[in-house]
């Protein structure tokens, strides 16, 4: 029983301990500080997880690589049009390389 009152009091120094370190009034005020300690853990390693996927399917460019070669692409309603052209381009080049076999 003794030994149960002083592992209580030792927890109650640590609590206290934790409020004046992150300033918080009460055990409630410090448990909401955790709860978003743990959820803001859970987005940044989400956020860690989609920077890898685009790392990995962007050729290994980093974010901020990929950031500037999108703002550098044409107005996105454009390509379809330029992607029909150069598609046309080549499969008349195609025929021609054919024809002249």
């Amino acid at each position: 029983m003794e030994h149960t009152q002083s592992e209580l009091r030792e927890c109650e120094s640590e609590i206290q301990e934790y409020l004046l370190q992150y300033n918080c009034a009460d055990a409630e005020s410090l448990r909401t500080l955790v709860d978003r300690s743990i959820a803001f853990k859970k987005i940044d390693a989400n956020r860690q997880e989609q920077e890898r996927i685009l790392r990995q399917t962007g050729d290994g460019l980093s974010v901020a690589e990929l950031e500037a070669e999108f703002t550098e692409v044409d107005d996105v309603d454009v390509l379809p049009g330029k992607l029909s052209v150069l598609t046309s381009d080549i499969e008349d080049l195609q025929s021609r390389s054919e024809r002249d076999r």
